[in-house]
């Protein structure tokens, strides 16, 4: 199956799971986390993406259960938990801003940056 719904990643853990849980309320299965970059600008970073965990540890538990983030509906709770055991998949992508041909030749198959990401 292909995803193609975009969302721009964010570092705030919060905000990613916040953005993920409607996303599994709208009746998402996957999703692409984004990373923008002008190659002109900063070149072309690795991957610092990390899948957003959709369950909070307790690591006051002895166990350190995982339970989904309170405040939300019983049924999306119920949602987020299936989905935490692979049912949501999170793939990395990467945009590059090319307006020149001579960026062009970063952008190809065989950098090990652009390898780092799923799209």
């Amino acid at each position: 199956m292909f995803y193609d719904l975009n969302i721009i990643y964010n570092k705030d853990t919060q905000v990613m799971r916040e953005m993920v849980a409607v996303l599994i309320k709208l009746g998402f299965h996957g999703c692409a986390l984004n990373q923008t970059v002008n190659p002109k600008i900063g070149g072309i970073p690795m991957c610092v993406i990390r899948p957003v965990p959709l369950m909070e540890t307790d690591t006051s538990a002895a166990d350190s259960t995982r339970t989904p983030p309170l405040g939300l509906a019983s049924s999306l709770r119920l949602r987020m938990e299936d989905h935490s055991r692979g049912g949501f998949k999170q793939y990395t992508r990467l945009t590059v801003m090319v307006d020149e041909a001579t960026v062009m030749h970063k952008v190809n198959s065989g950098n090990a940056t652009m390898k780092s990401y799923d799209i």
